[in-house]
Protein backbone atom coordinates (compact mmCIF):
# COMPACT_ATOMS: atom_id res chain seq x y z
CA UNK A 1 0.00 0.00 0.00
CA UNK A 2 1.84 3.61 -1.20
CA UNK A 3 1.61 6.37 1.82
CA UNK A 4 -1.30 8.16 -0.92
CA UNK A 5 -3.30 4.80 -0.08
CA UNK A 6 -3.07 5.56 3.53
CA UNK A 7 -4.46 9.12 3.55
CA UNK A 8 -6.74 8.61 0.66
CA UNK A 9 -10.44 9.45 1.87
CA UNK A 10 -12.58 6.12 1.66
CA UNK A 11 -15.90 7.26 0.06
CA UNK A 12 -18.95 4.44 0.04
CA UNK A 13 -21.62 5.41 -2.56
CA UNK A 14 -24.70 4.15 -1.49
CA UNK A 15 -27.79 4.09 -3.87
CA UNK A 16 -30.74 1.12 -3.35
CA UNK A 17 -33.15 2.16 -5.49
CA UNK A 18 -35.13 -0.50 -7.09
CA UNK A 19 -35.52 1.08 -10.34
CA UNK A 20 -32.76 3.17 -12.68
CA UNK A 21 -33.68 6.51 -14.19
CA UNK A 22 -32.16 10.32 -14.20
CA UNK A 23 -31.19 10.46 -10.72
CA UNK A 24 -29.17 7.16 -10.41
CA UNK A 25 -27.45 8.66 -14.21
CA UNK A 26 -26.44 11.88 -12.29
CA UNK A 27 -25.38 9.99 -8.89
CA UNK A 28 -22.83 7.45 -11.10
CA UNK A 29 -21.04 10.55 -12.87
CA UNK A 30 -20.83 12.22 -9.74
CA UNK A 31 -19.29 9.25 -8.22
CA UNK A 32 -17.34 9.01 -11.53
CA UNK A 33 -15.83 12.13 -10.70
CA UNK A 34 -14.83 11.60 -7.47
CA UNK A 35 -13.01 8.27 -8.73
CA UNK A 36 -11.23 9.50 -10.77
CA UNK A 37 -9.59 11.85 -8.24
CA UNK A 38 -6.51 10.15 -6.41
CA UNK A 39 -7.22 11.88 -3.38
CA UNK A 40 -10.46 9.48 -2.98
CA UNK A 41 -10.87 5.46 -2.49
CA UNK A 42 -14.29 4.56 -4.24
CA UNK A 43 -16.61 2.01 -3.32
CA UNK A 44 -20.12 1.19 -3.71
CA UNK A 45 -23.31 -0.37 -2.27
CA UNK A 46 -26.11 -0.96 -4.39
CA UNK A 47 -29.17 -3.86 -4.56
CA UNK A 48 -28.07 -7.10 -6.76
CA UNK A 49 -31.37 -7.37 -7.70
CA UNK A 50 -31.42 -3.89 -9.85
CA UNK A 51 -28.16 -4.85 -12.46
CA UNK A 52 -28.96 -1.73 -14.60
CA UNK A 53 -27.98 0.59 -11.64
CA UNK A 54 -24.92 -1.79 -10.26
CA UNK A 55 -23.64 -2.00 -14.34
CA UNK A 56 -23.62 2.01 -13.94
CA UNK A 57 -22.00 2.09 -11.16
CA UNK A 58 -19.12 -0.42 -11.26
CA UNK A 59 -18.54 1.41 -14.89
CA UNK A 60 -18.74 5.08 -12.90
CA UNK A 61 -15.77 2.78 -9.71
CA UNK A 62 -13.95 0.92 -11.79
CA UNK A 63 -14.86 -2.07 -9.19
CA UNK A 64 -17.63 -4.66 -8.02
CA UNK A 65 -20.06 -3.76 -5.48
CA UNK A 66 -18.97 -3.61 -1.57
CA UNK A 67 -22.01 -4.76 -0.12
CA UNK A 68 -25.42 -5.67 -1.53
CA UNK A 69 -28.29 -4.23 0.20
CA UNK A 70 -31.30 -4.32 -0.02
CA UNK A 71 -33.71 -2.09 -2.09
CA UNK A 72 -36.00 -0.05 -1.00
CA UNK A 73 -39.68 -0.02 -1.98
CA UNK A 74 -41.25 2.97 -4.08
CA UNK A 75 -44.65 2.82 -3.29
CA UNK A 76 -45.34 4.81 0.35
CA UNK A 77 -41.27 5.11 0.56
CA UNK A 78 -41.20 6.84 3.52
CA UNK A 79 -43.42 3.90 5.24
CA UNK A 80 -40.44 1.28 4.40
CA UNK A 81 -37.29 3.61 6.22
CA UNK A 82 -39.02 1.77 9.58
CA UNK A 83 -39.25 -1.56 8.75
CA UNK A 84 -36.60 -3.46 10.74
CA UNK A 85 -36.00 -6.27 8.69
CA UNK A 86 -34.41 -4.03 5.89
CA UNK A 87 -32.99 -2.16 8.55
CA UNK A 88 -31.09 -5.24 9.57
CA UNK A 89 -30.46 -6.79 6.15
CA UNK A 90 -28.63 -3.45 5.50
CA UNK A 91 -26.70 -3.06 8.13
CA UNK A 92 -25.74 -6.78 8.05
CA UNK A 93 -24.16 -5.71 4.58
CA UNK A 94 -22.57 -2.86 5.30
CA UNK A 95 -21.26 -4.80 8.42
CA UNK A 96 -16.59 -4.87 7.87
CA UNK A 97 -16.96 -1.91 5.50
CA UNK A 98 -15.36 1.28 6.86
CA UNK A 99 -15.81 3.99 5.29
CA UNK A 100 -14.26 7.88 5.90
CA UNK A 101 -17.91 9.18 4.79
CA UNK A 102 -20.96 8.06 3.12
CA UNK A 103 -22.03 9.47 0.08
CA UNK A 104 -25.92 9.05 -0.49
CA UNK A 105 -28.01 9.09 -3.23
CA UNK A 106 -31.63 10.40 -2.48
CA UNK A 107 -33.66 10.61 -5.52
CA UNK A 108 -36.28 12.17 -3.14
CA UNK A 109 -36.22 12.57 0.63
CA UNK A 110 -37.94 9.45 1.60
CA UNK A 111 -36.49 7.55 -1.02
CA UNK A 112 -33.22 6.18 -0.31
CA UNK A 113 -32.63 7.31 3.36
CA UNK A 114 -32.32 4.02 4.91
CA UNK A 115 -28.78 4.89 5.82
CA UNK A 116 -29.86 8.03 7.66
CA UNK A 117 -31.39 5.74 10.03
CA UNK A 118 -29.23 2.52 10.76
CA UNK A 119 -27.12 2.57 14.32
CA UNK A 120 -24.07 0.96 12.33
CA UNK A 121 -23.12 4.31 10.60
CA UNK A 122 -23.32 6.31 13.40
CA UNK A 123 -20.45 8.75 14.16
CA UNK A 124 -19.70 8.51 9.99
CA UNK A 125 -20.57 11.53 8.10
CA UNK A 126 -23.16 11.26 5.49
CA UNK A 127 -23.73 13.59 2.27
CA UNK A 128 -26.52 13.17 0.82
CA UNK A 129 -27.45 14.24 -2.91
CA UNK A 130 -30.84 15.15 -2.86
CA UNK A 131 -32.62 15.49 -6.22
CA UNK A 132 -36.44 16.04 -5.22
CA UNK A 133 -36.65 18.28 -2.25
CA UNK A 134 -40.23 18.62 -2.63
CA UNK A 135 -42.83 17.51 0.24
CA UNK A 136 -44.94 14.42 -0.40
CA UNK A 137 -47.46 16.41 1.21
CA UNK A 138 -47.39 19.80 -0.56
CA UNK A 139 -47.89 17.45 -3.80
CA UNK A 140 -50.99 15.76 -2.36
CA UNK A 141 -49.51 12.00 -2.54
CA UNK A 142 -51.30 8.93 -0.85
CA UNK A 143 -50.71 9.81 2.77
CA UNK A 144 -48.04 12.49 2.19
CA UNK A 145 -48.22 14.61 5.22
CA UNK A 146 -47.38 11.32 7.67
CA UNK A 147 -44.59 10.80 4.42
CA UNK A 148 -43.63 13.76 4.95
CA UNK A 149 -43.01 13.40 8.94
CA UNK A 150 -41.21 10.20 8.84
CA UNK A 151 -38.61 11.46 6.30
CA UNK A 152 -37.81 14.48 8.48
CA UNK A 153 -37.06 12.38 11.02
CA UNK A 154 -34.26 10.76 9.37
CA UNK A 155 -33.17 13.48 7.40
CA UNK A 156 -31.80 15.47 10.76
CA UNK A 157 -29.58 12.56 10.51
CA UNK A 158 -27.60 14.05 7.26
CA UNK A 159 -24.75 16.46 7.72
CA UNK A 160 -24.12 17.57 4.13
CA UNK A 161 -26.81 18.09 1.27
CA UNK A 162 -26.05 18.69 -2.25
CA UNK A 163 -29.09 20.04 -4.28
CA UNK A 164 -29.58 20.44 -8.03
CA UNK A 165 -31.21 24.30 -7.95
CA UNK A 166 -30.61 27.69 -5.49
CA UNK A 167 -34.07 27.93 -4.52
CA UNK A 168 -33.73 24.03 -2.59
CA UNK A 169 -30.49 25.23 -1.51
CA UNK A 170 -32.60 28.01 0.49
CA UNK A 171 -34.97 25.99 1.96
CA UNK A 172 -34.22 22.42 2.13
CA UNK A 173 -32.51 22.47 5.60
CA UNK A 174 -35.93 24.71 6.92
CA UNK A 175 -38.01 22.43 5.46
CA UNK A 176 -36.26 18.73 5.85
CA UNK A 177 -34.33 20.05 9.42
CA UNK A 178 -30.93 18.91 8.09
CA UNK A 179 -27.99 19.98 10.06
CA UNK A 180 -26.64 21.77 6.71
CA UNK A 181 -28.12 25.00 6.82
CA UNK A 182 -25.99 25.97 3.53
CA UNK A 183 -26.58 23.09 0.86
CA UNK A 184 -24.46 22.40 -1.90
CA UNK A 185 -25.79 23.20 -5.68
CA UNK A 186 -24.73 20.43 -8.29
CA UNK A 187 -25.70 21.53 -11.69
CA UNK A 188 -26.88 19.09 -14.18
CA UNK A 189 -25.30 18.50 -17.03
CA UNK A 190 -26.63 19.52 -19.97
CA UNK A 191 -27.11 17.32 -23.29
CA UNK A 192 -26.13 18.50 -26.78
CA UNK A 193 -29.53 18.73 -28.71
CA UNK A 194 -29.24 17.46 -31.89
CA UNK A 195 -31.18 18.71 -34.75
CA UNK A 196 -33.53 16.82 -36.78
CA UNK A 197 -35.64 17.24 -39.93
CA UNK A 198 -38.79 18.43 -38.46
CA UNK A 199 -41.34 17.14 -41.13
CA UNK A 200 -39.63 13.08 -40.68
CA UNK A 201 -39.45 13.49 -37.15
CA UNK A 202 -43.24 14.34 -36.99
CA UNK A 203 -43.96 11.32 -39.39
CA UNK A 204 -42.00 8.73 -37.46
CA UNK A 205 -44.11 9.68 -34.30
CA UNK A 206 -47.15 9.08 -36.28
CA UNK A 207 -47.99 13.34 -36.01
CA UNK A 208 -49.51 15.55 -38.44
CA UNK A 209 -47.08 17.21 -40.83
CA UNK A 210 -48.07 20.91 -39.34
CA UNK A 211 -49.87 22.63 -36.74
CA UNK A 212 -48.98 22.84 -33.07
CA UNK A 213 -47.14 20.83 -31.12
CA UNK A 214 -46.89 20.62 -27.09
CA UNK A 215 -45.11 18.20 -25.40
CA UNK A 216 -43.96 17.14 -21.71
CA UNK A 217 -40.32 15.38 -21.04
CA UNK A 218 -40.40 12.59 -17.99
CA UNK A 219 -41.63 9.40 -16.79
CA UNK A 220 -45.09 8.50 -16.38
CA UNK A 221 -45.17 9.26 -12.87
CA UNK A 222 -48.38 11.57 -12.71
CA UNK A 223 -48.10 14.27 -9.82
CA UNK A 224 -44.06 14.00 -9.33
CA UNK A 225 -43.57 14.93 -12.98
CA UNK A 226 -46.15 17.22 -13.60
CA UNK A 227 -48.26 15.47 -16.12
CA UNK A 228 -51.23 16.28 -14.70
CA UNK A 229 -51.00 19.34 -14.30
CA UNK A 230 -50.54 19.05 -18.64
CA UNK A 231 -53.39 17.46 -19.13
CA UNK A 232 -55.41 19.60 -17.05
CA UNK A 233 -54.51 22.45 -19.27
CA UNK A 234 -54.86 20.67 -22.03
CA UNK A 235 -58.31 19.84 -21.36
CA UNK A 236 -58.93 23.67 -21.53
CA UNK A 237 -56.63 24.37 -23.99
CA UNK A 238 -58.65 22.05 -26.49
CA UNK A 239 -61.67 23.75 -25.40
CA UNK A 240 -60.33 26.97 -26.27
CA UNK A 241 -58.85 25.61 -29.56
CA UNK A 242 -59.45 22.38 -31.10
Amino acid sequence: MTEQDKTAVRVLGYADSGICSGAESLFAAVLAGIAADPAFEVDFAAPSSNRELVALLEDATGKPPAADVPAQPLKLAALHLYDPRRRRAAAAALAGLEPDLVLLNLPSVEYGSTPLALRALQGIPIVGLVHITGSMEALDFQMGGTRARLARRVLRRLDRACVLSEGAARSFSEQWGSRDAHPAVIRMPRPEPVEVEQVAARRDLGLPATGPLVGIGGRLTMKQKGHDTLIEASERIATLRP
